[in-house]
This record gives C-alpha cells, structure tokens and sequence, in this order.
C-alpha cells in the first residue's frame, strides 16, 4: 500500500523550521456526500459497502496499532481518493484523536451520536469506541462487528 502524504520541511529567511504537508485531492469529497448523493434513501449497494468497510479497518488498524485512537469515525471524516478502478476510502480529520489508555482531563471527544453506550456511560473512547462508530454509520451491522472484533 503506498501512501500520497509527503511531509517536508524547509527553513525560511531567519532558519525557523516550515513543515509543510503535501496531500492528495479526494475528488469524490466525503463517503457522507457519496452516500447522499448515491443511496437515494434506498442505500448502498453490498459490495460497495463491504469495499468501503474494508478500506476503513484498514486505517483504522493503522491507528491503533500506532497506540492512538481516533475519536470521531463518521461518514464526514472518510474522504474517498480517486484511484486507477474508481476510489479508496480514507479516514481523515484526526483533530479529536488521543493516545490509548490515556485520559487527558479533555472529557468526551467526538459526535455524539456515534457514542457507544460504554463510551456515553464512562465517558472514555478507546479503539473498541472506533469500532463501534464504524458500525453505527450503517456500514456494518453490530453484531457482525462484535464477532469480527471481539
């Protein structure tokens, strides 16, 4: 898998470090706008949402397994980046990102209504928490996440 973000940092006139992140255009905007301007109101078509799922763990085991957790999967922070057979879907916006296990006084991060009931009633997101957004936007039935991922 290759990746289209190129980090660089420069210096200007005075030597104080720029860094500057290139990245790539995702033409087809986010997987919300695909899925409003595509499912009609009679949804997505399974292979399109198995791929799309499929893509998504992807990064999302990619964050985890680099000890963060992103806080806030929802169809808004998948941007879809066009590719040779179509499109891959990417998970964006890390603003409300932590680390694992570490609890920073911040409270609760993220949209509400992607919340597991853990994550509402103890007030902490963890990777699981990611999980269970993921499942929540309609991509996945949960009991298919619990089993894949428990």
């Amino acid at each position: 898998m290759s990746y289209s973000c190129f980090p660089d940092i420069t210096t200007d006139c005075s030597g104080n470090s720029i860094y500057n992140v290139f990245l790539e255009f995702a033409l087809r905007g986010s997987l919300f706008d695909f899925i409003k301007k595509t499912g009609s109101g009679t949804g997505l078509p399974e292979v399109l949402v198995r791929d799309c799922t499929w893509y998504i763990l992807i990064g999302l085991k990619q964050v985890h397994d680099h000890g963060f957790v992103h806080c806030d999967i929802k169809p808004h922070n998948v941007l879809l980046v066009p590719t040779v057979d179509g499109y891959i879907p990417k998970v964006v916006d890390f603003g409300l990102a932590k680390r694992h296990n570490v609890r920073d006084g911040s409270g609760v991060r993220g949209t509400w209504l992607f919340f597991s009931p853990k994550a509402v009633v103890f007030g902490n997101l963890e990777a699981p928490s990611d999980i269970w957004a993921l499942a929540t936007d309609g991509y996945i039935p949960k009991s298919e996440a619990v089993v894949l991922f428990s």
